[in-house]
This record gives C-alpha cells, sequence and structure tokens, in this order.
C-alpha cells in the first residue's frame, strides 16, 4: 500500500483533482476508498501531505458530508 499511496500523493502534489481540473468520478472513488480505509483499517494518511489535502478537501463537499461524512 505505501507504494500506491506513494505515486498517488505525487499525482496529488501538482492537481487538484485526479483526472482535469473538476472533479470527476475517478475523484468521487478514490476518495471513498481511501476514506473507507482509513474507518476500516487504520491507514494513516499523515506522511502523505497531498492525500491529506485531498481527503480535507472532498470531505467538506456537500454530497460527501450527506453520504460518507455520517460514518
Amino acid at each position: 500500500m505505501p507504494r500506491l499511496l506513494t505515486a498517488l500523493n505525487q499525482i496529488l502534489e501538482n492537481k487538484s483533482f485526479l483526472v482535469g481540473n473538476n472533479l470527476s468520478a475517478a475523484d468521487i472513488a478514490v476518495a471513498s476508498y481511501l476514506y473507507y480505509a482509513k474507518i476500516l483499517v487504520p491507514v494513516d494518511y499523515s506522511q502523505y501531505s497531498a492525500i491529506n489535502s485531498y481527503l480535507n478537501k472532498m470531505a467538506v463537499r456537500a454530497a460527501f458530508k450527506n453520504t460518507l461524512g455520517k460514518r
């Protein structure tokens, strides 16, 4: 998992979203998996600052709060 998180972190260091400049289905899927991993298997993203920032940015969205944020 560290290898995958390192690669994802590098991608997110230079971009706000995974594909282009706007939120996409890819962001919803990846953010959901990252969030659930944090709940189900205590994954620590502290060493992945871009992933932390990305999740925080996603977590403030109304749709996120209304679905995943309630878990």
